[in-house]
């Protein structure tokens, strides 16, 4: 076998790869311990339960004396515990508790003891919450944590490490992705072997991404004749030829050994056609049960993967020794197939020909009634529910007509648009349960925009959130402008039905209290000293979630001024998913150390599929806010002269706004983007009602976009409807990629509307934004001795600024050079009285060949000489345009783009 990393073996069902991969789990070569081969399962969070298994066995092996078993427990203490202080690794703790909960159960009561104290020591108080992410860690990711404890393992055991996983064709979705990732991360010692049919062509595709990501595959084929021969002779036959059993079994050793079973018994195999072989084998085998096993099979054929012998028995109404008799005669006639966990269930083909060819309607619908009837009781007892229920809905929900003795909500479970079932999604990962009544409910507009944003859904989003109130299986509650959203969901049967669609329609479960799991699996550890944290699931401008932050820090620290709080807001994405975070700091330097520590981790966040997006650091120097505004003033930027106005349509007038808004964006840089809340482009839709106002929606997507629209026409009413924003999507006027941001209506006639400059506007608009987000900020604090430089290097983004404005046509070529070459004199004087902030200013500009930038700060007896030489009209002064302002404060604001205001001075200057 190959030393490569990672290895699957591939071939189609029954072609010998599970036999296969026994014998090399079995057999390991070097230093690496043998083990059992793990069969993967269809439940979220197969990989890393797998791979946690064969752990346990590893160190089963390697565990042979009660000194051996102390020095691992303490080795395997430290590990956890120094990976669970790495920021991320949390879960490490958690992962600990469950391989030492395996352990345990391998090597009895005997261990019990030491073991539990191990796990006392190791867990902490909140690592509670960290539980359900084991079921649910194909979302949100654990494969790096248990690789990590794979290595530590290779360290206590002093081996190399041979995992091998078979029937990797069951794996959902997420879980494919998570060993595609794997495959990358696996360390040196350890080595994966992955079993995968591809019967399938989406198998196929699987098996080609395995190896693009750096995979070795091993195709098993047909055994040759010489092997075929060597069978027959062992058992003893001396008919079939070869030939003729190479032709009905293909060469897969599973069909050939039941052939030779067969042949053996006294039955005729040898006129099957190849395509008819595998059928009519089964037949056989199926032929030769006594009438009790037949009765076994068709009651356990609903379900793909074994159910524990306890939900077993009380199903067949069974003591265990007479489920053991019959289980052993199916697996005689290999109905049932014995894996290397010496777990006996269904060959997949063969569960699947008994289900839907050898049982006709009626049985299958009374297999299906008692099971769920069995099922209902027996959960009752039960703390979670198990995957191997949840994969026996979607064979029975494909079948409409074994509901009719099923119960009503199974029927809507199966009459559920994609749609619907995507709003329900959205709505299970929303919700963050509590002990207040209140987080069990979900805003509306929240929900719609996460589940708008995650399935890209073209339909309609109100019209879903209808049908599952229809089928009461949420409850949703408006008010006025407001509206929240709760599940109603009657039972936990309909729970799993719902899990069981989700499954095959998204490939994937939902992961409840998502927001949650993100925040203390990711963030929380990497942010180390925050105060306050304000998280959730949607995608608001990160201007909205620092001051949201801030509001929160407000309301719980009363005596703290919460403008001077460090603070920062971030949003991420996972897998479609947009995740925000606003989190308070006691002090600048731990919001410091926490931004750096979210850029060392991008990288890591990329394995588990989070993409760190935008990060915004609060306080920070106020963003220039009158930025754009100098420009207009400055580069005289006016390409739409007034006369013009009217001429223009208001799409035309809709289309220059965006234009001027996308080049704004383009020039900002990303604090500035997070503050105005530009992050993303920005469309807007138009009604036009009447000759007096009109309908303006403004969307946030990934293009600017113009539309008219006409919701009169689509029976839409704008206000007093808190889903209106989404009935817009359901009437077609907006994108899957878009949201809507909001929207008002605008009075006015049309000539007043029309004289108003689109470009103007735009600035206005952008002004505001930036305005209000500086409301978050402390003002900008500068000394005497900055000014100049600050000066001048404002004064080189404003020309940089102007030239991209002449490049895009809205100023000309020569109002930059004059820019460019202005010589500027800031000349600041003490005032006579203590009103006007201590300190006049003078701005005087004239043409020049150069940026001459100076600065002087005058005394009393300097200020005195200068007024009379202005008084006198001095020559000295000639050319020279002249500005006066009561506050030395506001010229410095103005020459470096702020808002008067938002600059003060803080050094005084002493008169001689």
């Amino acid at each position: 076998m190959s030393q490569r990393r990672c290895i699957v073996v591939h071939g189609d069902s029954g072609i010998g790869k599970s036999t296969l991969l026994r014998h090399v789990a079995m057999n390991a070569a070097g230093r690496q311990v043998p083990i059992n081969v793990a069969n993967l399962q269809r439940a979220p969070g197969a990989i890393h339960h797998a791979l946690i298994a064969q752990l346990a066995s590893v160190l089963e092996v390697h565990v042979q004396s009660r000194p051996a078993i102390d020095d691992t427990l303490q080795l395997l203490k430290a590990a956890a515990l120094r990976l669970g202080a790495v920021g991320g690794k949390e879960l490490a703790r958690v992962v600990a508790e469950e391989l030492l909960n395996l352990l345990k159960a391998k090597l009895g009561p005997d261990f019990g003891e030491p073991i539990g104290k191990v796990i006392t020591e190791i867990l902490r108080s909140e690592d509670e919450s960290l539980r359900g992410k084991l079921e649910n860690a194909s979302e949100i990711g654990t494969a790096e944590v248990v690789l990590a404890f794979a290595e530590e393992v290779t360290n206590i055991t002093q081996t190399d490490m041979r995992l091998v996983l078979d029937r990797a064709e069951r794996l959902t979705d997420a879980d494919r992705s998570i060993l595609l990732d794997l495959i990358e991360l696996l360390p040196q010692k350890v080595q994966v072997i992955v079993g995968l049919s591809t019967s399938k062509q989406s198998d196929v595709q699987f098996l080609s991404d395995m190896i693009l990501s750096g995979a070795e595959a091993v195709a098993v084929e047909a055994l040759p004749v010489q092997v075929i021969q060597e069978w027959l002779n062992e058992a003893g036959l001396t008919r079939p030829s070869v030939d003729i059993l190479r032709r009905v079994t293909a060469g897969y050793p599973f069909f050939l050994e039941q052939a030779i079973s067969l042949v053996s018994a006294g039955q005729n195999v040898e006129d099957l056609s190849p395509g008819a072989a595998f059928q009519e084998l089964m037949r056989l085998s199926w032929n030769t049960l006594s009438p009790l096993a037949k009765t076994v099979g068709r009651k356990l054929a609903l379900f793909r993967d074994c159910p524990p012998d306890s939900f077993i028995v009380k199903l067949l109404d069974m003591d265990q020794l007479a489920w053991s008799a019959v289980r052993d005669e199916l697996e005689l006639t290999h109905i049932f197939i014995r894996d290397a966990a010496e777990s006996s269930w269904f060959h997949d083909r063969r569960r699947d020909m008994i289900w839907k060819t050898l049982m006709v309607t009626s049985d299958r619908a009374e297999a299906a009634s008692t099971a769920l009837n069995r099922l209902s009781s027996w959960l009752e007892s039960e703390r979670d529910i198990p995957s191997w229920a949840i994969a026996s809905m979607p064979d029975l929900l494909a079948q409409p007509s074994l509901l009719q003795n099923l119960p009503q909500s199974f029927v809507k479970v199966t009459e559920l648009s994609t749609a619907g079932l995507a709003v329900l999604l959205g709505l299970l990962e929303l919700t963050e349960r509590s002990e207040n009544p209140e987080s069990a409910f979900v805003e509306t507009a929240t929900l719609l925009t996460y589940v708008s944003r995650l399935a890209e859904m073209e339909s309609d989003p109100v019209g879903a959130l209808e049908e599952l109130q229809t089928a009461k299986f949420v409850y949703t509650h408006s008010e006025g402008s407001q509206s929240i959203t709760t599940t109603t969901l009657p039972d936990v049967l309909t729970y799993i039905a719902i899990l069981g669609r989700m499954t095959t329609d998204f490939g994937r479960w939902p992961v409840p209290r998502l927001a949650s799991q993100l925040f203390n699996q990711y963030f929380s550890p990497l942010l180390k000293g925050f105060t306050l944290a304000n998280f959730g699931l949607g995608s608001p401008a990160l201007a909205t979630v620092a001051g949201e932050t801030q509001k929160a820090a407000e309301h719980k620290a009363s005596l703290h001024d919460t403008l001077s709080m460090p603070s920062l807001a971030l949003t991420a994405d996972l897998e479609g998913r947009t995740f925000y975070l606003g989190a308070i700091f006691s002090a600048e330097e731990d919001r410091n150390d926490a931004i750096a520590r979210l850029s060392e981790a991008a990288q890591a966040l990329g394995r588990a599929n989070i993409t760190l997006n935008h990060v915004l650091s609060v306080p920070t120097r106020r963003l220039r806010s009158q930025r754009f505004k100098r420009l207009l003033r400055l580069g005289k930027v006016d390409t739409l002269p007034a006369e013009s106005y009217n001429a223009l349509t208001d799409i035309e007038r809709a289309g220059v706004r965006l234009s001027v808004t996308e080049l704004a964006r383009g020039m900002m840089n990303d604090q500035e983007r997070g503050g105005s809340g530009l992050e993303r482009s920005r469309g807007i839709l138009i009604d036009v009602e009447s000759s007096s106002s009109y309908l303006e929606v403004h969307l946030i997507g990934d293009s600017p976009r113009a539309a008219e629209i006409n919701i009169r026409q689509a029976k839409l009413t704008p206000f007093k409807d808190p889903l209106f924003m989404f009935k817009l999507r359901g009437a077609g006027f907006v994108q899957a990629s878009e949201q809507v941001e909001s929207f008002h209506e605008s009075l006015g006639s049309p000539a007043n509307r029309q004289n108003r400059n689109p470009v103007e506007e735009t600035v206005d608009d952008i002004t505001k934004r930036l305005e209000k987000f500086n409301r978050l900020l402390s003002p900008v604090l500068i000394s005497f001795d900055e000014i100049e430089d600050r000066v001048r290097e404002s004064r080189q983004e404003v020309i940089e600024d102007l030239k991209s404005l002449a490049i895009a046509g809205y100023c000309s070529v020569e109002h930059v050079s004059s820019v460019e070459n202005e010589e500027l004199r800031i000349l600041i004087s003490p005032a006579d009285a203590p009103w006007n902030g201590g300190y006049h200013g003078i701005l005087l500009r004239r043409p020049g060949n150069g940026d001459a930038i100076t600065v002087n700060v005058l005394t009393q007896s300097e200020a005195k000489v200068f007024n009379e030489l202005e008084e006198t009209e001095s020559p000295r002064l000639e050319g020279w345009r002249q500005a006066t302002y009561a506050f030395a404060d506001d010229l410095v604001a103005e020459l470096l783009g702020y808002k008067y205001g938002d600059v003060h001075i803080l050094v005084q200057h002493k008169d001689n």
